[in-house]
């Protein structure tokens, strides 16, 4: 403060200095300058666990807390689509900080008997979930009290997430021509360490095409012939068996299981299937066709950018494949609310929805659904500058079973024109 006591003899100098300890003696009456990270801590237990907080550097951890039989620790909850990828950077740390994660579905009480998907220990922690769902992530270390920074980011996937069987009689139908996120979480199958079936139908002479990708370990392919079940597989023999992109000819008509696996017993991965060729489908004495199965409605939503109307409307486009689509499109976005003060304060994630919008009958092929935002979707809108970050998900049906498709959609309002001098806001000229 020995600046603002210097005889000054410049009146622009003195006017600088004058500002100079206007704001530094603001600083002093408020405690200091705003913090740069925020404050908020894990929970003792699953239940308790709150979401990851991201993009941005988070101070947390515990005191005299053991958990999960070690000297100390914290639970952290972070939801995920198949094939999105969380990654976080530990700094500061106290003690070193483990990280382990555990599989939607694990509670407190299946705790003890449930193993981790996947165990780090270094400063730097990246995991892509295998599959969708709100995934629970332990931060531990060998002291009873540790104090640390994270900074915790979540890469969406611009693929369609889905899985494939634990066994034959489960396994769903390969998607066809287009990027599929999938993977297991200590699933070991068919005597391998980790894996899952598909099924695709094949007439006599189409060749299926897969090719994988993005694998967090590596991946093997093995095709059974049609009537293989889950009784026969332990003395069946594979009729193609590949460790690469694999390319199948169908010596004749059925639908045939894919077994795809690798020596991790908790795998992600990405995967592409084409199928081409054939001379048509083959047909039983009374002109039905056999082998095939009935065309299962598919549908896929892209990364796009979708202007808003001034009523509210946003025209979110979408696919149709296989057959008519029917079921519901939601836009939802994450939004951070802050409780409590000081270090008690906290930053909670919350999934919104801010517009929905029901089809039926879709024809297979390009579409535009009218989503009217809700009055929370108008006013983040307006809070974002206009701008804002949703997801659509479409949930449909496709066959008896009911599945879901999502995209990045980014938002992008219309600015009213400001109000002319002299009017009154809210009133038109006559």
């Amino acid at each position: 403060m020995r600046t603002c006591r210097r005889k000054i003899t410049s009146a622009r100098a003195r006017r600088a200095v004058v500002r100079g300890c206007v704001t530094l003696a603001a600083i002093a009456l408020t405690g200091g300058l705003a913090p740069a990270v925020a404050a908020a801590n894990g929970g003792a237990t699953i239940a308790a666990a709150p979401e990851l907080v991201l993009g941005q550097t988070v101070s947390s951890g515990w005191s005299n807390q053991p958990v999960n039989n070690e000297p100390g620790g914290e639970f952290w909850k972070v939801p995920l689509n198949g094939g999105d990828t969380v990654s976080i950077d530990i700094s500061d740390a106290s003690c070193g900080i483990g990280e382990l994660v555990y599989a939607p579905g694990v509670t407190d009480g299946t705790l003890p008997g449930a193993k981790a998907v996947v165990s780090e220990g270094g400063s730097t922690f990246t995991f892509t979930a295998p599959s969708s769902g709100v995934w629970t992530v332990f931060l531990y270390s060998g002291c009873a009290t540790t104090s640390y920074d994270y900074a915790a980011t979540v890469t969406r996937t611009s693929g369609k997430s889905e899985n494939g069987g634990a066994s034959i009689a489960a396994a769903p139908e390969l998607v066809l021509g287009q990027t599929v996120s999938s993977g297991w979480s200590n699933q070991p199958a068919n005597n391998e360490p980790g894996g899952e079936f598909w099924k695709v139908p094949l007439d006599a002479g189409e060749t299926l095409t897969l090719e994988t990708s993005a694998a967090s370990c590596g991946i093997g392919e093995s095709v059974y012939a049609p009537g293989v079940t889950d009784g026969t597989l332990p003395g069946a023999k594979a009729v193609a068996s590949t460790g690469g992109s694999l390319t199948f000819t169908a010596p004749s008509t059925g639908v045939w299981t894919v077994f795809i696996y690798s020596g991790c017993p908790t795998t992600s991965y990405d995967y592409v299937a084409t199928v081409a060729g054939g001379g048509g489908a083959s047909t039983s004495g009374g002109g039905v066709p056999t082998g095939k199965a009935a065309p299962t409605a598919s549908m896929a939503v892209a990364r796009q950018l979708v202007s808003v109307s001034a009523g509210g409307i946003a025209s979110i486009g979408v696919a149709c494949g296989g057959a008519p689509c029917s079921g519901t499109l939601e836009l939802t976005v994450l939004v951070k609310r802050a409780t409590g003060t000081g270090r008690r304060k906290k930053t909670t994630t919350t999934l919104v929805t801010i517009g929905s919008v029901s089809f039926s009958g879709l024809s297979v092929g390009p579409h535009r659904l009218a989503v009217k935002l809700n009055s929370t979707g108008l006013r983040l809108l307006k809070h974002d500058g206009y701008k804002l970050s949703a997801t659509a998900r479409a949930t449909y049906s496709s066959g008896s079973i009911v599945r879901a498709a999502s995209g990045t959609v980014s938002l992008k309002g219309k600015r009213p024109a400001p109000a002319s001098k002299g009017s009154t806001p809210g009133l038109r000229p006559a």
